[in-house]
């Protein structure tokens, strides 16, 4: 999806490219308080983390929701969020073509000797 994708969606969501003060609020405790190891967040520490500085739970869940959609958080599992990843690495998943290089042709039926072997 290119940039322009992205921006045309979320616009689509009503969400506007600059953070809201909620969504601020959430990301500045994720920094803060964040082991740079491990992006895996701890949901009801943050949730009582933004209640202390003033966030109701409504306001979290909105927030964190928008959060997902704007792509700086990360579904990893059942009820598992992290924070993304700040570059893009390529998704290694064991039986998933990776790249599109991984989908052409061997080299044989790309230049026509394939036909030669199949008959």
């Amino acid at each position: 999806m290119t940039p322009e994708d992205h921006a045309r969606r979320l616009r689509d969501l009503n969400v506007t490219p600059q953070l809201n003060p909620i969504e601020s609020t959430i990301m500045s405790l994720l920094r803060t308080h964040h082991q740079e190891e491990d992006r895996i967040i701890d949901v009801p520490r943050l949730q009582d983390e933004c209640q202390r500085n003033g966030l109701t739970p409504q306001e979290f869940s909105q927030g964190f929701v928008r959060l997902l959609i704007r792509r700086l958080l990360e579904p990893c599992g059942d009820f598992t969020y992290a924070l993304a990843a700040e570059k893009e690495e390529p998704l290694v998943v064991p039986g998933i073509i990776k790249d599109r290089q991984d989908m052409r042709p061997p080299v044989a039926a790309r230049s026509g000797q394939m036909e030669s072997v199949r008959r």
